[in-house]
């Protein structure tokens, strides 16, 4: 058969949902009839420029991620951390920062000129910077600063599809590449990147139209509340009056009509005229506005309590897990997009600062969410516990200690004590410890004696943990000023972790074991009278885990259900309840120790 004989029929292959009686999935669909179009990467930073100037919400939607990325800096580890600081406070390191990711986050990307007395028109070589060299940086966007050529062909140059020389706007100079940190906006596919020079896109372009909407959707809103009451009268025979060029009068007379109305809540009106209101229901707006925010909020990836200052709603929210997602992102961001422009003018600020680059030079971002007193002394003590168990182990030593405080500026030491503490450290660091000598009939003695203060344990069923002390007075010192008044001492602040009147839970007490709570931000009253008492309600595996053990060593609890808490005061009354419901204390973390076993009352 010959091949012109062959009839073949192609038919494109489709995928997906199809009803051919409704046109779901058919060209019949006007859904299917919509399409996306590419807007101008190239134009129209004239909108963005006016859209930041004179709108709010464009411009937190800019600075608002740029702030956080910047807001608590960075800790620097590494020898001459101090010198380094210093120079990064007397340029400003971090407010120009700061300034260039908001331009990049504007306008798709940004430049920072670093000053070092070389050549701007030859490569930059870091190698010859020295000491005191960077006297300065500048902050331009990317419409400030000029492409000559684009580099296209070497793609293992640090500047593939970026300019080899810049020229800023107005000038001449020109600048080679290596004397600009980039700061870029956006992902952009790299077809698309040429068109933008190798810079990202704009964060704000694609929430403008959501921006329009959202100013819009409130000025039309706020134009109907100006006509949402419109008083009407009627008066026979209007229309010949206003024929017969009476309009002054008519206007005075309703005038006075009017401002009588307004003056003693009373019109006099002729038997010929009738009055009406007529009022306009804005029912349904409130739920409109806040639509436009939530989309708005998505789109520029900014939970509605930042990017509104609003408070989280619903039940017992408190907006934490919103935020706490947040800045998971914006630690992400720091990680990828900021940390690359970081790394480079490190290699120049570093080497201004200390005339060299430490092979051990480093830095951490500090934590973004700010902790309340309790929370930070609390995490000190979890460090200062770490340390000490680090010590102890001798995994490292007091000088590396003492280190870590200096440069987290916790604490200030003398650098020569703690170099001459250091050469002691190294020279001992292979010799063999000289271990007391014991005197092994005292040590029995003191065994026998312990072993008849532990069996003493034995026959306690009552187990509880305490806060620490700074922590147990601040909450008394809440519950005081909110008006809680005989509120359990500070000192017998506890949790429960069994409550046994089997007598016989055969195992030790463990003071020296931590556990980890958290507030539920639940308040409760449990128990009976006596012992009915106002609680926090906790979450902690560490004290459940804790509940499970004593329960294998023969504890049985006197309760259904175990639930952990922490108890404020006895005696409590239904207002004592209500008082803290409407002060919630938000301590976030607990640390709990002190372990101990005591004899079970009633």
């Amino acid at each position: 058969m010959a091949k012109s004989d062959l009839q073949i029929k192609r038919e494109n292959a489709r995928d997906g949902l199809v009803n051919v009686a409704t046109g779901l999935g058919t060209n019949k669909s006007k859904l299917e009839h919509a399409m996306w179009e590419l807007e101008s990467l190239t134009s129209g930073w004239q909108q963005l420029d006016a859209a930041y100037q004179s709108n709010w919400i464009a411009r937190q939607i800019v600075d608002i991620p740029a702030q956080d990325m910047t807001r608590e800096w960075r800790s620097i580890k590494s020898e001459g951390a101090e010198e380094i600081k210093l120079l990064e406070d007397e340029l400003n390191i971090c407010g120009n920062v700061q300034e260039a990711l908001s331009w990049a986050r504007l306008y798709g990307g940004s430049g920072m000129l670093m000053l070092t007395g070389q050549d701007l028109s030859k490569p930059l070589n870091v190698n010859r910077i020295k000491k005191g060299d960077l006297s300065r940086v500048i902050v331009f966007d990317r419409w400030d600063l000029s492409a000559m050529t684009l580099n296209t062909t070497n793609i293992l140059a640090r500047n593939y599809l970026q300019p080899e020389f810049y020229t800023i706007t107005q000038g001449s100079q020109q600048i080679h590449w290596s004397h600009i940190v980039r700061f870029q906006g956006a992902n952009l596919p790299r077809r698309q990147m040429l068109q933008t020079h190798g810079w990202g896109d704009s964060e704000l372009r694609k929430c403008m139209a959501d921006v329009k909407e959202m100013v819009s959707a409130k000025t039309g809103i706020a134009e109907l509340m100006q006509e949402a009451n419109i008083d009407i009268i009627k008066k026979e025979g209007l229309s010949d009056d206003l024929a017969s060029d009476q309009d002054e009068e008519i206007i005075k007379r309703y005038e006075l009509f009017s401002l009588m109305k307004s003056c003693v809540q009373m019109g006099l009106l002729d038997e010929t005229e009738t009055f009406e209101r007529k009022e306009l229901s804005l029912s349904g707006v409130a739920q409109i506005l806040e639509v436009f925010m939530t989309w708005i909020s998505g789109a520029a990836d900014i939970p509605l309590t930042r990017l509104f200052g609003t408070s989280a709603k619903g039940m017992n929210a408190t907006g934490d897990g919103d935020m706490k997602n947040f800045y998971n992102s914006i630690r992400g961001m720091q990680t990828t997009r900021l940390a690359p422009s970081m790394n480079y003018l490190d290699q120049v600020l570093v080497r201004s600062a200390l005339g060299h680059y430490p092979e051990s030079y480093a830095y951490v971002w500090n934590p973004l969410e700010q902790t309340n007193d309790i929370e930070a002394a609390q995490a000190e003590l979890l460090r200062a516990q770490k340390d000490q168990t680090y010590l102890d182990a001798s995994i490292i030593t007091k000088s590396q200690i003492q280190r870590n405080l200096q440069s987290s500026n916790d604490y200030q030491f003398d650098d020569d004590e703690i170099e001459q503490l250091e050469s002691l450290e190294d020279a001992n660091m292979f010799d063999e410890p000289i271990l007391p000598e014991i005197d092994l009939t005292v040590e029995e003695t003191e065994s026998t004696e312990e072993t008849e203060s532990t069996d003493a344990h034995f026959k306690n069923g009552f187990v509880s943990v305490r806060p620490d002390q700074m922590t147990a007075h601040n909450i008394a010192s809440h519950l005081k000023s909110i008006g809680i008044e005989d509120y359990i001492d500070p000192d017998d602040m506890h949790v429960t972790v069994m409550y046994s009147r089997n007598d016989d839970i055969n195992t030790n007490a463990d003071p020296k074991r931590n556990y980890i709570a958290t507030m539920t931000g639940d308040v409760a009253i449990m128990g009976e009278h006596p012992y009915r008492a106002l609680v926090f309600q906790l979450d902690s595996d560490d004290l459940m885990q804790r509940h499970g053990e004593l329960f294998m060593y023969g504890a049985i609890h006197s309760y259904d259900e175990y639930q952990p808490h922490l108890s404020l005061k006895y005696n409590v009354t239904d207002e004592d309840l209500q008082l803290l419901r409407d002060n919630p204390l938000r301590l976030g973390k607990l640390i709990l120790s002190n372990e101990t076993f005591e004899p079970v009352v009633g």
